[in-house]
């Protein structure tokens, strides 16, 4: 496996933080995840502070009426730049289109934000963490995005499919 996304289909609450972090706990954390310098200078602090995304992403269905959840979407570095991930996006915005339901998601890039604007996604909220450290504050952007279904592409994927 080269890349994935994974989604939670439209009327599937997604888990609570505390939820899926114990999950990875129970089964082990990727590799990558495995180091502190992964998680940031204050993790415990950050994690504590995201349960304002929770409640930011518990209001687009609200808004938008029930809508798929972009959990994650990533390919590995050694295959970057070859065209996977756009690839795997597209897949995500056309079976949103095909079942006509909002697509959302959240990122804590400015320059992930700039990329899925290219495929359609807008900005419903930014937030901005503010975790406390011992003698600093650090301010995390977080990103809410919704695509809303494209009609055009639902009817190339029916006549498709």
């Amino acid at each position: 496996i080269v890349g994935a996304a994974s989604l939670l289909p439209p009327g599937v609450s997604h888990f609570p933080i505390w939820t899926s972090a114990y999950q990875v706990v129970s089964i082990g954390m990727p590799p990558s995840m495995m180091y502190k310098s992964e998680w940031g200078p204050i993790p415990q602090k950050k994690l504590d502070a995201y349960g304002a995304v929770e409640v930011a992403k518990k209001a687009v269905p609200k808004e938008f009426g029930p809508s798929w959840y972009l959990q994650a979407i990533g390919v590995l570095k050694t295959h970057h730049g070859k065209g996977l991930g756009g690839a795997l996006l597209r897949s995500v915005c056309a079976l949103a289109d095909h079942t006509q339901h909002p697509v959302y998601l959240d990122t804590e890039s400015e320059w992930h934000e700039e990329l899925y604007k290219h495929f359609g996604f807008e900005t419903f909220r930014k937030l901005e963490l503010r975790v406390e450290g011992e003698d600093s504050v650090r301010v995390q952007p977080i990103y809410i995005m919704v695509r809303k279904p494209q009609q055009a592409s639902a009817q190339r994927a029916a006549r498709s499919g």
